[in-house]
Order: C-alpha cells, then structure tokens, then sequence
C-alpha cells in the first residue's frame, strides 16, 4: 500500500531550516493564497511563485537570484604576515611573479602573498591564463587582445606588455569557448 505524506509546504521548508539556514527557498505552488501564510512564519522563504502566472520566467529570475547570492563568496583567500585577505576574483586584474613572492593586481591595490606562480595558479579559477612567464591574468577582465604589441588592455582602461605568443593557442581557445 503507498504511504501516505500529509505535509505542507511550510512543514517541509521548516525542516529544511532546521539544518540549513543559509539556502534560499523557493516554493513553486499552485495554492498562492498561501502565500502571506508562509511568509509569516518566518522561514526566510525567497520567494513564493504560483504555477498559474509565468511560473517559468519567476522561476529563472529567482535562480538568477540565488546564483548572485551564492557568487559572493568568489573570493580568493589568504594569510600575509599575519593579516587576513579576501580579495574578490572579480577585482583582480592580473597576478605578476615579483621576486618569491606574488603580487595580485586589483583594480586600486596590490596585494603580495610568499607562493609561486604555478601554487597559484592552482588555486584559481579557470578564467586565470598565464599570458607569458611569471604573469597569470583575469581574462573576465581583459577588453582588448593586441598581439602585435603584445600588450593587453583591461576593462578599467589599463594597458599593459604581458602577453606572450607561447600563450597564444590557450588564450585564444578560451575566448572560443
């Protein structure tokens, strides 16, 4: 015989939270009367979307909603004499071999961290290239490629001579994909 289940959707977004207060819910529903109901009871519920009215399109911008939430925590993490940095991926312009150690350029600062190019670069995310030797680059923020010049203009109008031809064929690649 099928068991039976005689939850509503309040019961299961409470147990949800009983574990996990940090993901978002989204109830898809066809009762939106309910809505205030659940609202009210303080389940930090994302939203409510009835089934009736464009319930496709709410759904996406609700996960739209949810992918924002959760790119905040894109940083890149470290220790450097004892001071804690969180620098976001997405302010970083490139990363350039200085010495023993690495200097992380951001859009107004540089930052330095004791570890090598290659340690890094394991640490990155995908969107990092190595453009010449020693220089590993943001290419979410690259505008302009000139391989003539070999030199590579940012987003923020920066220009600068790190680009190799040996980095030619993955640089390329990436911006394919």
């Amino acid at each position: 015989e099928d068991a039976k289940f005689d939850f509503s959707k309040e019961d299961i977004a409470r147990e949800i939270r009983e574990d996990d207060w940090e993901s978002p819910i989204i109830i898809l529903t066809a009762y939106t009367s309910l809505a205030l109901d659940s609202f009210k009871q303080r389940l930090q519920l994302l939203d409510f979307i009835g089934k009736q009215i464009d319930a496709e399109k709410n759904l996406i911008e609700n996960l739209n909603i949810c992918l924002k939430m959760f790119s905040k925590e894109e940083v890149y993490r470290y220790t450097y004499y004892n001071i804690e940095h969180s620098i976001p991926y997405k302010s970083i312009l490139y990363l350039i071999r200085d010495g023993r150690r690495i200097e992380i350029k951001t859009i107004d600062k540089s930052y330095y961290q004791n570890i090598s190019i290659n340690n890094i670069k394991k640490l990155l995310p995908k969107d990092f290239l190595y453009t010449t030797k020693g220089v590993i680059v943001n290419m979410k923020r690259v505008k302009e490629i000139n391989w003539k010049n070999q030199t590579i203009t940012f987003d923020n109008g920066l220009q600068k001579g790190i680009l190799s031809r040996s980095h030619k064929k993955e640089i390329e690649k990436y911006f394919a994909e």
